[in-house]
């Protein structure tokens, strides 16, 4: 997947922080004999501190990326499940009886596949909001159907 308008790659971030790693460790040894072990630890200590602000933004980057990704609707023009997951839903039954004229075609489709998972009436009813009559109709021709068996 191709990122645009990010901040620069992991990759280019943890090269910087060893760039500059290896240049404090040169700097501490062109410093005098006396300063060196306070050189080195000061190199040491920034270099730390870097990578914990990199982990720092890594982990925000995908705390940030998982929220966005779990709060994206769904566009598919309301194909919601897939052929299989449909397959036997009475619609011709329900269009008939008048039952599919005001609803939510998507939670029609959803008390469906609760149905053929087993479901009764009342549970799709008091859960779903659908009709009493739909969910008849929806649960007696999942009786029909032998219930799918992925999720």
């Amino acid at each position: 997947m191709a990122r645009t308008s990010h901040p620069p790659r992991d990759g280019v971030v943890v090269l910087l922080v060893g760039v500059f790693a290896l240049t404090a460790e040169l700097v501490a040894f062109a410093v005098p004999s006396s300063v060196r072990p306070h050189v080195g630890m000061v190199a040491a200590g920034v270099v730390a501190l870097g990578s914990l602000a990199w982990w720092a933004v890594v982990l925000h980057r995908r705390r940030t990326a998982e929220h966005d990704r779990l709060r994206t609707v769904d566009d598919r023009g309301g194909a919601w499940f897939s052929p299989r997951f449909l397959e036997g839903f009475p619609e011709a039954e329900l269009t008939r009886a008048g039952r599919l004229t005001g609803v939510d075609a998507a939670r029609v489709e959803e008390a469906w596949v609760l149905a053929r998972h087993g479901y009764g009436v009342a549970w799709l009813t008091s859960r779903l909001g659908v009709s009493p009559e739909t969910a008849e109709v929806l649960v007696r021709s999942a009786r029909q159907h032998s219930p799918t068996t992925d999720g």
